[in-house]
């Protein structure tokens, strides 16, 4: 694959829609499926500044989930990457976080883009993701149910969690705690979005991406290395992507999670403002989304700790499987 360059010559005929791929689209030779809530805005932005590499202009395309369906390749090409005619870029590369933890798509990304395409997965304290995650949904009021109804009842054993998590979840929609009409549109699956527990069991979808393109097409990054040694991370990542280490920039703060005020109107403002284009509008936008939102309080310690608890054997078995210490994460 050269410069994210694919045609019908390297071995598209025959895939799902390619019939009328004619003639050479720009499609990725690196995809970032996430995981969500573990900095991939921001490792998407990163690498869009750096002069070697194009991202995609629009982030979660979903293309080997929620559009499957709906776009054809030579759709997703247009989608990903107008061709501007520059000849120095060595990177195109697109991030969807429901890539990472839906099955299917590690072998459409397979079976598309070929096994040469890169990826790279950003990873965080599986506790810390599924608490941000579960803020996230808060934020686009699609998630009613109190911190405590979620988390502060989890079995002890990871396997159980999982398990009494799916029950609570159809239980949640029957009762209209949540609104799983986004989490469908993206995925297919109408749960996904609130699968905290699951979502933040990151090594059986580790292992299917290395499974598939091997683990020396297959990078992991944690956030924790990204902000506290940012520029020794980039400096891996970029070997990882063959591109110069120059060219990053500073670590940008995106996608930060924060949650509306509780009065009526005040989420009605908020609600609002999100919807908002940028443009000549920003201002406005941010000055309602700062008056209308604040940032989550911090879950009990006692909480905490049996989060920890449920997921020490599974960081134990990852960092084995990594070969590196993440005991950071045990407290």
């Amino acid at each position: 694959m050269v410069s994210g360059l694919i045609s019908t010559h390297d071995g598209l005929l025959g895939t799902k829609n390619s019939d009328d791929f004619s003639s050479e689209h720009l499609l990725p030779n690196l995809i970032i499926p996430g995981v969500q809530k573990c900095a991939t805005t921001s490792m998407h932005a990163i690498l869009r500044r750096h002069p070697q590499c194009r991202m995609s202009a629009e982030k979660e395309l979903n293309f080997f989930t929620a559009r499957w369906n709906e776009w054809n390749l030579p759709e997703y090409g247009r989608r990903c990457f107008p061709d501007d005619g520059r000849g120095d870029l060595r990177v195109f590369g697109e991030s969807s976080t429901t890539y990472f933890s839906t099955p299917e798509a590690a072998v459409r990304i397979r079976e598309f883009l070929g096994a040469g395409v890169r990826i790279l997965i950003l990873l965080r304290n599986p506790v810390d993701r599924a608490i941000s995650a579960y803020w996230h949904m808060v934020k686009r009021s699609a998630e009613h149910r109190s911190v405590e109804d979620v988390f502060a009842n989890l079995s002890s054993e990871i396997s159980d969690a999982i398990a009494g998590e799916s029950l609570d979840l159809t239980r949640a929609k029957q009762a209209g705690e949540i609104d799983c009409r986004e989490s469908a549109a993206c995925t297919g699956d109408e749960f996904w979005n609130f699968r905290y527990v699951r979502n933040s069991c990151y090594l059986e979808d580790l292992q299917r991406f290395q499974a598939i393109f091997g683990r020396e097409q297959v990078y992991v990054v944690l956030l924790e290395d990204l902000t506290s040694r940012y520029d020794a991370t980039l400096r891996r990542v970029a070997e990882f992507l063959q591109i110069d280490a120059d060219g990053f920039g500073d670590f940008p703060v995106t996608n930060v999670t924060t949650i509306p005020k509780h009065s009526w109107g005040m989420q009605l403002a908020n609600t609002v403002a999100r919807r908002l284009p940028g443009g000549p509008l920003r201002s406005l936008r941010n000055m309602l989304l700062s008056a209308t939102t604040c940032s989550p309080s911090a879950i009990p310690l006692d909480m905490r700790r049996r989060m920890s608890a449920l997921f020490h054997d599974h960081n134990e078995q990852l960092a084995g499987h990594l070969r590196r210490d993440l005991s950071i994460w045990n407290v």
